[in-house]
């Protein structure tokens, strides 16, 4: 087997070792919707969730309660991987547009890739593995802000 191979294998076992986790947390975030700005149930469970993990998580963020950067220092250098993470709902329809879900993949892939970020190394930088809550992101300009 490939390395690449190996550590694709480590990824998605580290996410299925959790999927369970993860299920719920998307459920809990699926039966209650919050609009934009207004997601404090599902910024503080995933928020929960990250630091189970191991991340280190930064909020608010630019003032906003509900926004925040969960951060994982790998002890190699390597490559910043940046994952965003949606979970505000819509008037009416609530997660219609599958927000519970879109945040769940990210963190997700965020546990994933920290199983396999002792492996990796490059020597031209600080490897971290990053999810950033994006607020509202229908006004697009916040994400913009936070991504700087």
């Amino acid at each position: 087997m490939s390395v690449i191979s190996t550590l694709k294998t480590q990824i998605g076992t580290t996410i299925d070792q959790h999927a369970e986790r993860f299920k719920a947390v998307s459920t809990y975030i699926g039966q209650n919707p919050e609009l934009g700005n207004e997601e404090f149930k599902a910024s503080a469970r995933l928020k929960e969730e990250l630091l189970f993990h191991g991340f280190e998580i930064e909020a608010p963020i630019l003032g906003i309660e509900t926004a925040f950067i969960a951060t994982y220092t790998a002890p190699k250098s390597g490559p910043i991987v940046a994952l965003l993470c949606e979970y505000d709902a819509l008037p009416e329809i609530g997660h219609a547009c599958g927000h519970h879900l879109i945040c769940m993949m990210s963190v997700s892939a965020a546990v994933g890739l920290k199983s396999v970020a002792q492996f990796v190394s490059m020597a031209h930088q600080q490897k971290k593995h990053v999810v950033l809550k994006c607020p509202w992101q229908r006004r697009d300009y916040l994400t913009i802000v936070i991504l700087r």
